[in-house]
């Protein structure tokens, strides 16, 4: 195995690396929550500046200064919730065989790079070669579709390099290859099978449903009955 094509693998698996590392099954319901957060964000400001305000204070009744504290401090729970969801679904952004393929991939990438600082890097600048991932428009498309194509490109990435430098030949029951040769194969191949395994669960399994929550209703204070109105 030359080094030359040990650094061609680096530069593609390196991206892959970037890519993957992309991948939010929940990117929808946090795109929801972070709109809500800013919409709520803009009316606590509204109502923090009425309250500080304090010769606007004084020209409201007490009913419509407590209408204010009181909307205020429905608003400052929901953004506490949303918050709260915002930061578990960025947590839980990449189900497990996701995340133990990144795993597999970043082994891959680490037998590399010492393969190379012992044999001796090539000092040429390789580009990324990919064969099913699109870099520039990958991270706009769905979650299906991202793993679907994450598991294309590491199915062949890992294909080609065990025939190539893996695989006996068929006329030689007796070949051995490197051990660091199979090592990177090994991990190549588990992280591929990892994201078989989340594309096949896709089929069956949905993406996870986007937690309902509503802004709170305004309070607004209530209008003195008129004389004439009573019976």
């Amino acid at each position: 195995m030359k080094a030359r094509e040990i650094k061609f693998l680096k530069v593609n698996i390196e991206q892959i690396i970037n890519l993957i590392r992309l991948v939010n099954i929940n990117k929808e319901a946090i795109d929801t929550h972070t709109s809500m957060l800013t919409t709520v964000r803009t009316k606590l400001d509204k109502y923090q500046k009425e309250y500080q305000d304090k010769e606007y204070m004084k020209t409201i009744s007490p009913a419509e200064q407590k209408c204010i504290l009181d909307n205020a401090q429905a608003l400052y729970e929901t953004y506490q919730i949303l918050s709260k969801e915002i930061e578990y679904l960025d947590l839980s952004k990449q189900p497990l065989f996701v995340t133990n393929a990144i795993k597999d991939l970043e082994q891959a990438y680490l037998l590399i790079e010492w393969f190379l600082e012992t044999e001796g890097e090539p000092g040429d600048i390789l580009i990324p070669h990919l064969t099913s991932l699109r870099p520039n428009t990958f991270e706009k498309g769905k979650y299906k579709n991202q793993i679907d194509s994450l598991y294309s490109e590491m199915e062949a990435q890992s294909h080609d390099f065990y025939v190539d430098h893996a695989e006996p030949p068929k006329d030689l029951n007796t070949f051995i290859a490197q051990p660091i040769v199979l090592a990177i194969s090994s991990s190549l191949i588990l992280s591929s099978m990892w994201l078989q395994k989340e594309k096949e669960r896709l089929l069956t399994e949905a993406i996870p449903e986007t937690r309902v929550i509503k802004l709170p209703e305004e309070i607004l204070p209530e209008v003195p009955t008129g004389p004439e109105e009573k019976e």
